[in-house]
């Protein structure tokens, strides 16, 4: 029986390997310009770099909800958060490019835009615990019975929440630069990138 950690390794090497997949596997014939870009391989590793930090963002969350009361039942919490989520990954995908798009962009690979949202799903689950944490923070604060101990406990929390999620941020901006620039490495005359982004980071050229 593996160990609770061992575990967790195993599950950061799957998620990985599936964001690897995610990012190199061509799903057509020949293989795209893109592929064969010596900025590829950047793009690629940073995309399955995201993808291995989703459990551990999650495990770091859950934690932190241990720790906190609550108000209200997580199911209501978490429906809170899934409606917020949707609303900005809608937004982020849909309603934003067509508000600033020039033109047609480039399909970097095919089905980019699908790859993304897995990407882009992947994270709003990983990142809920955290935002959810938070949230109950802000909201036990704002009540003002909370003892000394209690507040210095609470801060410790979000200080750790904030530089989980600020390193994933960092990473998935860095993600961002990555495919913009392997993009622009297979397209060079290319006016437009194909919108797919993370971390609502605009890859107009």
């Amino acid at each position: 029986m593996l160990s609770s950690e061992a575990r967790q390794v195993v599950v950061v090497v799957v998620a990985f390997a599936a964001g690897a997949a995610l990012a190199w596997v061509p799903l057509s014939s020949p293989p795209p310009p893109f592929l064969e870009t010596s900025t590829f391989p950047v793009w690629g590793f940073l995309i399955a770099t995201v993808c291995a930090s989703c459990p551990i963002v999650w495990s770091h969350g859950r934690r932190a909800l241990a720790q906190l009361p609550a108000r209200r039942p997580l199911m209501l919490e978490a429906l809170g958060y899934g409606v917020g989520a949707v609303a900005l990954i809608v937004a982020n995908k849909v309603l934003i490019p067509r508000a600033f798009s020039h033109g047609r962009g480039v399909e970097a690979l095919p089905y980019i835009s699908e790859r993304f949202t897995i990407v882009y799903l992947a994270v709003a689950l990983a990142v809920a615990p955290s935002i959810i944490a938070m949230f109950r923070i802000g909201d036990a604060s704002l009540r003002g019975n909370a003892g000394a101990a209690d507040l210095v406990a609470w801060r410790a929390i979000l200080q750790s929440q904030l530089a989980v999620l600020g390193a994933l941020i960092a990473l998935s901006t860095l993600t961002t630069a990555a495919f913009r620039n392997a993009t622009l490495a297979a397209f060079p005359t290319a006016a437009t990138i194909s919108r797919p982004k993370l971390c609502c980071c605009s890859v107009h050229g």
